[in-house]
């Protein structure tokens, strides 16, 4: 750690990350799909409701509130589904921005039980886009566990 608890940075360590690739990069191993779905992030010493901003069959990018955990943490990011119902699939922090208030991470699925419902909601949501050409709309649903404040 450097100071003030903070991990070290490209530049810290001399050397510079390439230019980040676009969500329609062709380099990019998996399609992202935009989506604003509600989910769930828990790790060791956190659960936080968050909100995924892309998904691909690799894993995605999601916002939430709070310090952002350490590239490499693996957490359990839980989410409701229309089809599939609740899934809950590990992935591991690959990227995340500390320039914000909010905790913008890149995950990357990691091997579960919750894999394969996850992907297939990913499937799903490709084949939306390419029949409509535009991204799915999805309606926000909310995380699994998560009270319904509108009933009583």
């Amino acid at each position: 750690r450097h100071a003030r608890g903070r991990l070290p940075c490209s530049a810290d360590l001399g050397y510079s990350l390439p230019e980040r690739m676009s969500d329609h990069d062709p380099r990019r191993r998996h399609q992202r799909i935009e989506t604003q779905q509600a989910v769930w992030v828990e790790g060791q010493d956190v659960r936080v409701s968050a909100e995924a901003r892309n998904i691909s069959k690799g894993g995605m990018f999601v916002v939430a509130e709070g310090e952002a955990p350490a590239i490499g943490t693996v957490l359990q990011v839980k989410l409701e589904d229309p089809q599939e119902g609740a899934i809950d699939v590990k992935m591991e922090v690959v990227w995340r921005d500390e320039k914000t208030v909010t905790s913008k991470l890149g995950l990357r699925t990691v091997d579960s039980r919750g894999m394969e419902a996850f992907e297939r909601v990913v499937t799903r949501f490709e084949s939306a886009q390419r029949a409509s050409a535009a991204p799915p709309s999805q309606p926000l649903s909310k995380p699994a566990g998560e009270p319904d404040p509108d009933t009583k």
